[in-house]
C-alpha cells in the first residue's frame, strides 16, 4: 500500500438504472409502463466511495466481498475502467448487492433491492494487515452499509491495528452499534443513524445534535461526530467545540450516494493536508454539488473549488 494511499474497507455495490420513457399506465394494474430505451451501471455504496476519492485526485484501494456471479463481474470492470484500485473476496455463498432503480424521464418510479451478505473475515484480515504493514498515519475509510463485510470482528482487528500504525478512521455508519467503532477518528452518521447510535429522538436542532453527540464522543472513544442534517447542513462535534455547516445544496435532484461523496471530499481533502474544518466545508460544497446530478454520480476538486 502507498505511503499516501486511502484504505476503503465495506459494502460495495452495484447501482443499476433502467431509463425510458413512460406514456401509459399498464392494462394489468395502475403502474405506468417503462419503454427501457438505455441501462446503466455505476459503482454503489464503499465502491461509490473509492470511486470519488479517484475521482476527486486521490489514490485508494477498496477492499470488498462480492458474489460469484455476473453482478460482480460488471463491478470489478468498472472499477478497473476508472483506475480504482481493489481487492475483492468472491464469496460463492452469497451474491452481489444490487440497488435497481427504474427510471422514466429522469424520475425515479421504482428502487428494487438485491441484498447481498458478507464475507469471512478470515480470508482478507491477513491481507488487510500485509497492506498496513508499512503504512504510517494516512487514513482508513470504513463504509458501512449493513451487508455483513465491516463485522464486529473484522473491526476490532482494523482498528487495533490503526492505532498501531497512527491510521485515522473515518466510519460512515449503518446501525446503531457503534461499539465495533470504538476509537475511530470521525464518524459521519446522517440524523436518523445518530439517533440509533443514542437510542431516542434527536431534534434536527444544533444544540440537541451537540448534546447527543458529546455523549457518543464519551461512551466510544472517537475524536469527532460529523452529522448530516439534510436542509440543515452538518454538525461537526468534538469534546470542546462545536461546528455548523449550512445547507448550500443546488436544486435538489437526486440524493442517491450524497453521502459517499461527502465522506470521499472529506478524507481527500484531509489527505491533502487540509484543517479538518476546511475539509468538512469542502465535504458540504460536494454535497451540495451532488445532490443536483442524476443518479449515483462523482465529482471533481475543481468543480467544490469554482462552483
Amino acid at each position: 500500500m502507498a505511503k499516501d494511499e486511502i484504505l476503503v474497507i465495506g459494502d460495495a455495490m452495484l447501482d443499476v438504472y433502467y431509463e425510458g420513457t413512460a406514456d401509459r399506465l399498464s392494462p394489468e394494474a395502475p403502474v405506468p409502463v417503462v419503454q427501457v430505451q438505455n441501462v446503466h451501471y455505476a459503482p454503489g455504496g464503499a465502491a461509490n466511495v473509492a470511486n470519488n476519492i479517484k475521482s476527486l485526485g486521490s489514490d485508494c484501494c477498496l477492499v470488498t466481498v462480492l458474489g460469484n456471479d455476473r453482478e460482480a463481474d460488471i463491478l470489478e470492470n468498472l472499477l478497473e475502467q476508472k483506475s480504482v484500485r481493489s481487492k475483492v473476496f468472491r464469496e460463492p455463498n452469497t451474491f452481489t448487492t444490487i440497488k435497481s432503480r427504474v427510471v422514466a424521464k429522469r424520475q425515479q418510479i421504482v428502487r428494487f433491492d438485491r441484498d447481498g451478505g458478507g464475507g469471512n473475515e478470515v480470508k482478507f484480515l491477513p491481507w488487510i494487515k500485509q497492506e498496513l504493514s508499512g503504512f504510517q498515519g494516512g487514513f482508513i475509510v470504513i463504509s458501512d452499509y449493513g451487508k455483513g463485510v465491516t463485522s464486529p470482528a473484522l473491526l476490532n482487528q482494523i482498528m487495533g491495528v490503526a492505532s498501531k500504525k497512527g491510521a485515522k478512521v473515518l466510519v460512515d455508519p449503518k446501525d446503531g452499534d457503534w461499539d465495533k467503532y470504538k476509537g475511530a477518528y470521525l464518524m459521519k452518521p446522517n440524523l436518523s443513524e445518530l439517533e440509533k447510535a443514542v437510542g431516542h429522538t434527536i431534534p434536527n436542532k444544533s444544540s440537541d445534535i451537540e448534546t447527543a453527540s458529546r455523549k457518543a464522543l464519551l461512551k466510544w472513544e472517537l475524536d469527532y461526530i460529523l452529522t448530516t442534517r439534510g436542509e440543515k447542513g452538518m454538525l461537526l462535534v468534538s469534546k470542546d467545540n462545536a461546528h455548523p455547516f449550512e445547507n448550500n445544496a443546488l436544486d435538489v435532484f437526486d440524493v442517491s450516494g450524497a453521502g459517499d461523496t461527502v465522506l470521499a471530499t472529506l478524507v481527500h481533502f484531509l489527505r491533502k493536508g487540509k484543517s479538518l474544518l476546511e475539509s468538512c466545508s469542502k465535504a458540504n460544497r460536494a454535497g451540495g454539488i451532488i445532490v443536483s446530478k442524476f443518479g449515483t454520480a462523482t465529482i471533481t476538486e475543481k468543480e467544490i473549488i469554482t462552483s
